[in-house]
């Protein structure tokens, strides 16, 4: 990975972690293609790796604001979908990989447009969790579908516990990964170095946080995630 990869990398985690840490979402809906542009990579293991920083960040900041109930139910889901995708993506080649990412990023932006959230109760969250395991263990995010479901709660219930809901996932898939041979130290170290931008994010959202609170963040998410799905199915399949 040369420096200049590495700084355009920390750029896009920036940009991604301002979204996700002011709303509770879009990190990977911007992040995941715009780094699969630049290389596959970064992904799933080394996103996710990078983000369980800002994850610890938004769960601890709000901690007082956790919403604990339901989240077993959510990660049990998700531990049996993170190992369907692992076995999904033995199957896929390089080539494949771009346009399984975009086509998947174009169906997360039809999950987020949806806008009206599931009733949050056991069934969705173990069928949210099962869902996002799956496109977290491929792609790298896998927010939307658990996002849809918590989103009716205030922003800093919403922020909070999604944090605390991203971190454990992430270490559960990064053990279903690691099992499968798909993270080791060589992922690890990608992942180091994106953590930078998702602090430095983390830090500016706590400015903005208010300002996204209203709903002005949605809009720009989508676009620019189709966009981004766009271009990167079209770089696979040229």
């Amino acid at each position: 990975m040369t420096p200049a990869q590495l700084l355009l990398a920390n750029a896009v985690v920036f940009g991604g972690a301002i979204l996700q840490a002011a709303t509770g979402f879009g990190s990977g809906l911007v992040i995941v293609p715009l780094l699969a542009l630049i290389s596959f990579a970064w992904l799933p293991g080394p996103i996710v790796f990078g983000s369980m920083a800002l994850a610890l960040l938004m769960a601890l900041s709000g901690w007082r604001d956790i919403r604990y109930r339901g989240i077993g139910v959510a990660m049990l889901g998700l531990a049996v979908g993170s190992v369907g995708g692992v076995i999904w993506l033995s199957q896929l080649n390089r080539q494949q990989l771009g346009t399984f990412f975009g086509v998947l990023i174009l169906f997360a932006v039809l999950m987020t447009a949806r806008g009206r959230p599931f009733a949050l109760i056991r069934r969705n969250l173990l069928g949210a969790g099962l869902v996002s395991g799956f496109m977290a263990s491929t792609s790298g995010f896998g927010a939307p579908p658990l996002a849809l479901v918590y989103q009716q709660l205030p922003g800093p219930q919403l922020r909070a516990t999604l944090g605390l809901i991203y971190f454990i996932s992430s270490a559960i898939i990064l053990l279903v990964l690691n099992l499968a041979g798909r993270f080791s130290e060589n992922e690890a170290l990608l992942g180091l170095w994106l953590m930078p931008g998702f602090v430095a994010g983390f830090i500016l959202a706590a400015r903005l946080a208010h300002w996204f609170d209203q709903g002005r963040a949605r809009a720009a998410v989508l676009t620019l995630s189709t966009i981004s799905a766009i271009g990167l199915i079209a770089k696979s399949v040229i």
